[in-house]
């Protein structure tokens, strides 16, 4: 095995996979493996190039690097991430907890196991875990909305409200946090900040149909029913099986 060969195929695979040339990188990591097929890292490189257009592919990939690497956090996380945005809720559990007990001060691993136990339902535990996942480093915009969205799910709105403010202060374009905001003040029956962050959220992604959806939600609470209208054909036009946009036009059929 030429291992010089190896190496400088990796390198270009990353170099690759960094300038978003994923051919390339696919090319560089299947002639790697040719040359020496227990490479773990070109396999995890091929999960996350497969992860975008074959799910199915990327977890095989994901798998056999975990196999020949079982002791490599970074890719317990990739694959527990994996499987956890295709439903697979234990196997993501179970790799999301060995790559944070392997590095429990990376604070992305954190964040990984704190989604996969809220998945598996004890949002208590989530909370508390990704909340110390903060404290592990630099808390950004999207990292603290993350938050928020939790404490939303969780039905803490008042704490969630605090924490998506401070999401939007650190960066005032969010559009998540923008959404989450107004998703907040929607339960909380503030109907007219719903309304001004969900705007806000559109002006930045109009391609979203939940953020038509707080749209319609606060124009509803306004008692505006003709004005709720317009947003909801407007997520339905995005995405023609958008489940909370039909629910909001099933109830409001029925007034």
């Amino acid at each position: 095995m030429n291992k010089r060969f190896v190496t400088q195929s990796f390198r270009k695979a990353q170099e690759a996979h960094a300038r978003a040339d994923n051919s390339s990188a696919e090319i560089c990591c299947r002639d790697l493996l040719a040359m020496d097929a227990l490479h773990s890292g070109a396999w995890n490189l091929l999960g996350k190039i497969a992860a975008i257009s074959d799910p199915a592919a990327a977890v095989d990939y994901f798998g056999t690097a975990v196999e020949l690497s079982p002791r490599n956090a970074s890719f317990r996380h990739d694959l527990g991430k994996l499987l956890l945005e295709s439903g697979e809720v234990v196997g993501a559990f179970r790799h999301a907890t060995e790559a944070f007990s392997i590095e429990p001060t990376n604070p992305d691993y954190c964040f990984g196991l704190a989604m996969a136990i809220e998945s598996m339902g004890d949002r208590g535990s989530a909370l508390s875990l990704y909340e110390h996942g903060l404290s592990l480093t630099t808390p950004t915009s999207s990292l603290v909305a993350g938050l928020g969205g939790m404490l939303i799910r969780n039905q803490q709105y008042d704490e969630a409200l605090s924490v998506l403010g401070r999401a939007i202060d650190l960066k005032p374009l969010s559009a998540d946090a923008c959404y989450l905001y107004a998703k907040c003040c929607n339960h909380l029956g503030l109907f007219h900040e719903a309304l001004s962050s969900a705007k806000q959220a559109a002006e930045i992604i109009n391609n979203e149909p939940l953020i038509f959806c707080e749209l319609a939600l606060s124009m509803i609470g306004l008692n505006d029913l003709g004005g709720a209208l317009p947003w909801l054909e407007r997520a339905l036009i995005l995405d023609a099986n958008c489940s909370q946009a039909l629910e909001i036009k099933a109830h409001l059929a029925q007034t």
